[in-house]
């Protein structure tokens, strides 16, 4: 069964909202990127990595000026990614205009690395951070 990336990153974003706290909800989205990172790190390096989620971020923001600031701190191609100024970004949002704004990211990422590597192996290579990202914490154990 081939997966949609896509509507994966919309489900994890939308999920959200079962926790209304900003902070949570912001650890989420930069814990799922964090994810995604150590997914393709591997197969196209930091420096690729890097500039995928900078043209992401870039071009999310055209839709949401509070990442402007951000889009212009991360035009130069670190060697790792820093975050903290997309959590910076992320919380002068509203709940709802985090999810959409977190969805939005993903979304976008996702397209952009579709669009290099193709639908298959863009969605091999991220299933696992789509899977244990913005799910909270593992289910315990109930047979103890």
């Amino acid at each position: 069964m081939e997966y949609d990336n896509n509507a994966r990153a919309a489900n994890r974003v939308a999920r959200i909202g079962e926790d209304p706290g900003i902070t949570s909800a912001v650890d989420s989205i930069l814990r799922t990127l964090t994810d995604i990172a150590g997914a393709l790190t591997p197969v196209i390096g930091n420096h690729g990595v890097a500039a995928l989620y900078q043209r992401s971020v870039l071009l999310c923001a055209t839709r949401y000026p509070n990442l402007d600031d951000l889009a212009s701190r991360t035009t130069s191609f670190a060697s790792t990614l820093d975050f903290a100024p997309l959590r910076v970004a992320l919380v002068l949002h509203d709940i709802n205009a985090l999810k959409l704004c977190g969805a939005d990211l993903l979304y976008t990422l996702n397209q952009l690395l579709t669009s290099l590597i193709g639908a298959s192996l863009s969605e091999r290579l991220l299933r696992s951070a789509w899977e244990n990202s913005l799910c909270g914490p593992p289910p315990q154990d109930a047979l103890i």
